[in-house]
C-alpha cells in the first residue's frame, strides 16, 4: 500500500496558500479568517474522504473514520494549522494532511481498520496570537482553564475568551473538549 504523494503535495500547497505572506511564508493565527478558511479546506478534504466531522468546544477540528470496533478507543493522528508569523507551510499542516492522506489511501484500497481513526487539527498550538501555546491539545487533556482563557490577550487587547465568543464558541464549555485516556488507543506497530 502506498500513499498518493502527488495528492498529498497538492493538498499541502493549497493549504499553504491560505494566509500566504508577501515574504513567501504563511500567517494563520487562531480564530482569524485565515484559520477559518484553512479549516474549511480541511473539512472539504475530510468530506471527500467520508470522515464524520465535528469541532469541540475549543475549536479543535476532528474527522472520524469508523473501524470494525466502533466503540473502541480511537487512533488519533494530527497536529495544527495555525502558524507563527510568516511561518513555513509544512509546520503542523503536514501532520494533519498526512493523516487525511492515510485515511484516503485506506479508503482507496477498500481497507477497514480494526479501530476508529480520528484526524485532528488542534486550535492555537503555536500560541502566537495569545502568547500561550498548545491550547487545543491542553483542552483535550483537561489542562486548560477558563481563567487562563480570560487572562490571555492578543495584540488588540482582546482575551482568548472574548475572541472565542466572537467566533461562536462558548469558552465556558472547554471542559467538554477533554478526552478520557480510555478514548484514545496507544498502539504498537503489531496492532495494525
Amino acid at each position: 500500500m502506498k500513499i498518493d504523494s502527488e495528492r498529498l503535495w497538492c493538498n499541502l500547497m493549497k493549504l499553504g496558500n491560505i494566509g500566504r505572506t508577501e515574504q513567501g511564508g504563511v500567517t494563520r493565527l487562531s480564530f482569524t479568517k485565515q484559520e477559518k478558511d484553512a479549516k474549511a479546506y480541511l473539512m472539504k478534504l475530510m468530506n471527500q474522504t467520508d470522515l464524520a466531522i465535528h469541532e469541540d468546544a475549543m475549536g479543535n477540528l476532528y474527522g472520524r473514520k469508523e473501524g470494525i470496533y466502533k466503540n473502541e478507543p480511537v487512533v488519533l493522528i494530527g497536529s495544527h494549522i495555525d502558524t507563527v508569523i510568516n511561518g513555513g507551510i509544512f509546520d503542523g499542516a503536514a501532520g494533519v494532511l498526512a493523516g487525511i492522506e492515510i485515511v484516503q489511501t485506506l479508503k482507496d484500497q477498500g481497507i477497514t481498520t480494526k479501530y476508529p481513526i480520528e484526524i485532528v487539527a488542534f486550535t492555537d498550538e503555536e500560541g502566537t496570537r495569545f502568547s500561550s501555546g498548545m491550547l487545543g491539545s491542553r483542552a483535550v487533556v483537561g489542562d486548560l482553564t477558563l481563567q487562563e482563557l480570560k487572562q490571555n490577550s492578543d495584540y488588540t487587547g482582546k482575551t482568548n475568551a472574548m475572541v472565542m465568543k466572537e467566533n461562536g464558541y462558548n469558552e465556558k464549555l472547554i471542559k467538554n473538549a477533554k478526552r478520557s485516556a480510555t478514548e484514545i488507543k496507544i498502539i504498537s506497530r503489531a496492532s495494525y
